[in-house]
């Protein structure tokens, strides 16, 4: 798969899109082919978005860790989800994120994807009635 990645601490400079190997669910995770992602402003300053909660660091990284995509693959004792159940969640700073083709999220993290979505102005209508 490709991933936009960082091999050495920095900004938005360090980053470069290549080749990466597709990530493995682990127990009461999923696997998501990724739709959107988001990058949060000042992820690429903080350490936990380099080391691993103990401190290792844990170089190259994937950032981006908002996510909306499709399940592609559950880990063993996963549960709450379906292949092909549209999802989105949050993924921990400490793990790779979702600049990525696919992304290992663990489940307790995700929600369905809502459907659709009304106007501010149709709310505002219906609050009113």
């Amino acid at each position: 798969m490709m991933a936009l990645r960082a091999h050495a601490r920095g900004g938005p400079e360090q980053l470069v899109f290549e080749q990466a190997p597709v990530p493995v669910p682990g127990p009461g995770e999923a696997l998501l082919e990724v739709h959107a992602a988001g990058i949060t402003f000042a992820e690429l300053t903080w350490d936990l978005t380099w080391t691993t909660r103990d401190g290792r660091d844990r170089t190259p990284v994937i950032p981006s860790h908002e996510v909306s995509g499709v399940v592609r693959g559950l880990g063993e004792n996963t549960r709450g989800l379906s292949t092909v159940e549209e999802v989105y969640g949050l993924i921990a700073f400490d793990r790779d994120g979702a600049a990525a083709g696919y992304v290992t999220v663990p489940a307790a993290g995700l929600a369905d994807r809502p459907h659709s979505a009304e106007s501010p102005s149709c709310m505002v209508g219906r609050l009113s009635r």
